[in-house]
């Protein structure tokens, strides 16, 4: 008889006649085939409610409920997750249990299910199939975040309820536990299953729904090295993978809200009312302190007129306004502002950054007046005052203090997070009545000062019962030991939540109703993943529950945040504000591959949708001196300077248009101007230095360099140049210590050159070959590095290898003229005039405007005796280069030879001309005029 894949049977005794002959009717023999292994029965008391799978996997159900033993000694099953004691959201989808067995000869598991009250049953047949794998973002993939799935997911076994079972899982046991127990069972391919092992968890599900969507930042880790070396979190052609979520957790995945922006849009906050959204938005208003406000729909459209600046309050002194918060009726804004931060990025994706501010006051914006002014109480210079939250009633800031102090310790910087060469500091959480902005004294919240740790992110509940906060061992943001305590708002004892997993508990959030707690860590992969935990009236919260696919397995959920609006209450957030960065962005791009029309063409258009934006025609300064219109040039970056003055970039790029113009003293004076409106940006210091060193001022322009690798130890044109200092300063082991410092940072062909230099300097010859080789395979077009490795093979003695390598920098695609004068040297040292002037004649060929060249064979004419060919390639020459006194010179011996003396003393006369007055030839020159006039 064919079997049905489902089948229902209601309200039939187990031990009735009629059962018994049902099932020996349709049944098979208990024999379980591949395919098989699914299904569950429902009992409720000895009544079978509900049956689903094949008739093979009832059977084998039937006799295996009658095998367990409860006093029988199992060998061991460990859930792994959920956790004990796990509380669950009414409306959650059903979650992956997890689990390793240690007995032999498994073959498949199945599950009990029984309640604290009640004579509800559940048994299910589990095949235990591996977890099951989460997609990877293939955009988000580079060779320094490599995903690996977790070793306990490789060797673990899974189980996800279908929904019935979930649904009647969570229904018995709201408010009650329910005992989920794993039998492994053996035997069955010998036809006499039995279990043996055995786990156990309980679990209950919550009387209290979550009630509302979770809203978050869904983003890659991919930290990533610019050109120049310095490390950034996230490159700017990265940025647009950034998306915005928004989860409703009764649902199997989130949908993307906000998508594609060509700014970077960090922190977002929500008035509790549901009614307003503020982001942190860094382009829209030109500056890194943009904020943005807007109404909350179903359709956002965050325009130019929603955005303000928390630059506005302090136009000498850029501010980010970091962690800015909405109040609960949104029509206040608190920030930090005037801030110092301490600011270090890794290589390593895991924990890519360590940020927080070391100096600071809190601000507040009012959205009907439209003015930023200090909050007192919380504005005081000795201290620094961020991360301020509201109250649930609006009434109360709480916010973080501590002793200020500079934002880095000395020269030397960490390189990785919690690494003890960070700066110290722990801040303690105080809290100043609001007062309509007028503030008060502030007061330290007991519970969360002096305990020895370092206390941030503070949240009230919605009804203003407990402050949920973050502690740490140092500063705040991504710390990997980073737990969350609870505490009354009023102040008291802190205690521990228990909800907190092995690293890094963090950026938290309370559900509307204040019965949910959204958090974030790295527990189980290094992609962060978002989770939940139960408080109760109490303030005891449950073991954390994973919300699972909230993205892929290689991206992080970040700044997950309850918003008080139905689940679909957010469908899109589009930003036209930003339109204006995507060509900007496309410009830069453009113009570091060196294609300046198309880059001026993209330029052009950012600047239309955006005539105010200092740094659009900071750009445009930076692509037509590519185009080598300087004059032009300089006035887009004056006009890049009007618009934003205290803009510490738009300096820094000022500054690099006058030193590539070679109007150093200008430049150096942008500089120091950048570096009085910003101390702590390395690459202006490296700038600053190169000019520095054009002005010969060698010892200022080696202070910049140790600064800019202080600031950035991982600045690899820094080291460069610095070593390429030492090196001219005859310091030349220091000199080959940086170029190995660029060279394990970032492999480039001209810190490879650079060393092998330095190496032949130091007669390390066969060290110096090896760089060398390692720069040609870097860049096999790089005539610079066949003209250094012909040198140290000059100097081994190895003229052969030598006239090799010269060729090779005259003939390469990035040619190398300082290769010309010993490649023709050798050639006449050693009397091959004509096989010199065979070379010359291809070089001619291929650069038939070079002087230099055209000069050389001029010269080997004249060697070989042909002067009327030599007087020929002069005259070339002479025409581009009038005014060069050795070709003169070289032709009057021509016209020496060729008997005419008036056209020789005439050259001679000319070479007197243009010559400099110490010049060898001047003596040589006067004394053939008075020979060949006498």
């Amino acid at each position: 008889m064919g079997l049905k894949r489902y089948m229902i049977i209601s309200h039939v005794t187990k031990n009735a006649s009629a059962f018994l002959s049902l099932s020996i009717a349709i049944l098979s023999c208990g024999r379980l085939h591949e395919g098989d292994r699914s299904g569950f029965l429902y009992y409720e008391g000895n009544t079978v409610i509900l049956s689903r799978g094949s008739g093979a996997s009832a059977a084998l159900l039937w006799g295996l409920v009658d095998k367990i033993d409860g006093g029988a000694t199992y060998a061991p099953l460990t859930i792994d997750y959920p956790f004990e004691g796990s509380i669950f959201p009414p409306e959650i989808m059903a979650p992956e249990f997890l689990w390793h067995d240690t007995a032999a000869g498994v073959e498949m598991w199945m599950a009990a299910v029984r309640f604290k009250a009640g004579s509800a049953r559940i048994y299910s047949l589990l095949d235990g199939n591996p977890p099951v794998a989460v997609p990877l973002d293939s955009e988000c993939i580079r060779d320094n975040n490599r995903y690996e799935e977790p070793a306990y997911w490789k060797s673990a076994r899974a189980w996800m309820p279908e929904s019935v079972l979930w649904d009647i899982i969570k229904k018995k046991s709201r408010g009650q536990t329910a005992m989920i127990d794993l039998y492994g069972i053996a035997g069955h391919s010998r036809g006499s299953c039995r279990p043996v092992s055995h786990g156990r968890v309980c679990l209950r599900t919550s009387k209290d729904s979550v009630g509302a969507p979770i809203f978050y930042r869904d983003v890659p880790l991919m930290p990533a090295r610019n050109p120049n070396g310095v490390i950034q979190p996230l490159s700017q052609d990265a940025v647009p993978l950034i998306v915005w979520r928004l989860r409703d957790i009764a649902k199997p995945a989130a949908a993307v809200v906000m998508k594609r922006m060509s700014t970077c849009i960090n922190c977002h906050s929500f008035s509790a009312d549901g009614r307003t959204l503020g982001m942190d938005m860094d382009g829209p208003n030109g500056d890194k302190g943009s904020y943005a406000l807007v109404p909350i729909g179903r359709r956002m459209v965050i325009e130019r007129s929603n955005v303000f600046s928390w630059n506005t309050f302090d136009r000498e002194k850029p501010t980010f306004g970091l962690f800015s918060s909405v109040s609960p009726d949104g029509r206040y804004i608190v920030s930090a502002v005037d801030e110092e931060v301490h600011v270090v990025n890794y290589t390593d994706f895991r924990f890519l950054q360590t940020f927080y501010p070391t100096g600071g006051r809190i601000a507040w914006y009012d959205r009907l007046t439209k003015k930023i002014n200090v909050l007192p109480g919380a504005d005081r210079k000795e201290y620094v005052q961020c991360n301020p939250v509201w109250s649930h009633d609006g009434q109360w800031v709480a916010f973080l203090r501590a002793k200020s102090r500079p934002a880095f310790n000395g020269s030397v910087r960490a390189i990785y997070a919690n690494d003890s060469l960070e700066t110290q500091i722990r801040y303690d959480l105080y809290r100043v009545p609001f007062n309509g902005g007028r503030g008060g004294t502030p007061q330290p919240v007991q519970g969360a000062c002096a305990t020895g740790k370092s206390v941030s992110f503070p949240k009230y509940s919605p009804d203003g019962k407990w402050i949920v906060f973050v502690q740490a061992n140092n500063g705040l943001l991504m710390r990997p030991d980073s737990r969350l305590y609870i505490i009354p708002a009023g102040g008291g004892e802190a205690r521990e939540l228990a909800c907190n997993l092995p690293l890094m508990n963090s950026w938290h959030s309370w559900s509307p109703n204040g019965r949910w707690l959204v958090f974030s860590s790295k527990a189980f992969t290094p992609y962060t993943q978002m989770l939940l935990t139960h408080i109760d009236e109490d303030g005891n919260a449950s073991p954390a529950i994973l919300v699972p696919h909230s993205t892929a397995a290689n991206r992080a959920v970040n700044l997950p945040e309850f918003v008080n609006v139905t689940p679909d209450g957010i469908v899109a957030v589009e930003a036209p504000a930003t339109a204006y960065k995507v060509y900007l962005d496309k410009a830069k791009k453009r113009l570091e591959a060196g294609s300046i029309d198309s880059a001026y063409a993209e330029i052009s258009k950012a600047i239309e949708l955006r005539p105010d934006f200092a740094e659009n025609y900071a750009t445009l300064s930076l692509i037509l001196a590519q185009k080598g219109d300087l004059a032009a040039a300089k006035e887009a970056s004056l006009e890049a300077l009007k618009h934003d003055p205290s803009n510490d970039v738009i300096q820094v790029a000022a500054g690099m248009l006058l030193y590539a113009g070679k109007k150093n003293e200008a430049a150096i004076r942008h500089f120091e101007t950048a570096l009085k409106l910003n101390p702590n940006r390395a690459i202006t210091y490296y700038y600053y230095g190169l000019a520095l060193e054009a002005t010969r001022r060698p010892g200022e322009a080696l202070g910049n360099y140790n600064t800019a690798v202080a600031l950035d130890p991982q600045f690899s044109d820094a080291y460069n140049n610095r070593g390429t200092l030492l090196y001219a300063l005859k310091k030349t082991d220091e000199a080959i210590e940086d170029y190995s410092r660029a060279i394990a940072t970032v492999p480039k062909t001209e810190y490879c050159r650079n060393r092998g230099i330095a190496r032949t300097g130091k007669n390390q010859f066969t060290a110096a070959l090896a760089d060398f080789a390692q720069a040609i395979r870097l860049n096999p077009d790089d005539g610079a590095t066949y003209f250094a490795r012909g040198n140290t093979h000059l100097r081994m003695g190895n003229t052969a290898a030598a006239l090799a390598d010269f060729k090779t920098a005259l003939n390469c695609k990035q040619i190398c003229l300082q290769a010309l004068a010993p490649f023709c040297d050798i050639h006449s040292s050693t009397g091959m005039h004509r096989r010199l002037i065979e070379e010359l004649d291809v070089l001619i060929a291929r650069q038939p405007d070079n002087a230099v060249v055209v000069n050389r064979r001029a010269v080997a004419f004249m060697r070989t005796g042909d002067v009327v060919k030599a007087l020929r390639d002069f005259d070339i020459v002479l025409a581009k280069a009038p005014s060069e006194p050795s070709v003169y010179f070289n032709r009057a011996l021509c016209y020496e030879k060729f008997g005419d003396i008036q056209s020789a003393v005439k050259n001679y006369r000319l070479a007197l001309r243009y010559a400099s007055p110490s010049a060898q030839q001047r003596e040589i020159a006067h004394k053939r005029i008075r020979d060949l006039q006498r």
